[in-house]
């Protein structure tokens, strides 16, 4: 298994494992996102992150600072805190913690560039991205109304 960021090269097998991913359940992506200007920003912004295995994409994840969702009233105090997003295992590799190892590369490489804590939004029909979530150390901070539906807002501190 690899880790490394994306890059445009990747652009193609990416929106592939974000289409597989969106017929699993729990998935609240529409048919239109993420779409090529997501990879494509995430790739210029230096904020997504791959495993490989076998030179096969097996999992993917932006992180890095956005801070659209940074106004809701439900986060803590910390400095610089970053998003993550886009999680996504693709369904051949689900359920070998692939999600978990990828989380823990990503999150030192958040820790090493100071960030202060990390944050995302999961679906509340999603029970095993939570529980993901919450094996890697993020707690439940409230909830928050955006992009159309209710999210659960969770986050992790160092």
């Amino acid at each position: 298994m690899r880790f490394e960021k994306a890059t445009l090269a990747d652009r193609a097998e990416v929106l592939s494992l974000y289409a597989r991913c969106r017929r699993c359940p729990g998935c609240t992506w529409p048919e239109d996102y993420p779409n090529e200007a997501t990879v494509d920003s995430d790739v210029a912004q230096g904020a997504l992150y791959v495993l490989r295995e076998g030179g096969r994409i097996c999992a993917a994840m932006s992180a890095g600072y956005e801070n659209e969702h940074e106004h809701f009233p439900v986060w803590s105090e910390c400095h610089r805190p970053g998003e993550i997003s886009r999680v996504a295992v693709h369904p051949d590799y689900q359920g070998r913690r692939l999600g978990s190892r990828l989380m823990k590369m990503t999150l030192a490489s958040l820790h090493g560039k100071g960030y202060g804590a990390a944050r995302l939004l999961v679906s509340p029909g999603n029970p095993s991205a939570r529980r993901l979530y919450e094996r890697n150390g993020f707690v439940y901070r409230g909830f928050a109304r955006c992009y159309g539906q209710i999210w659960l807002c969770m986050e992790r501190k160092w």
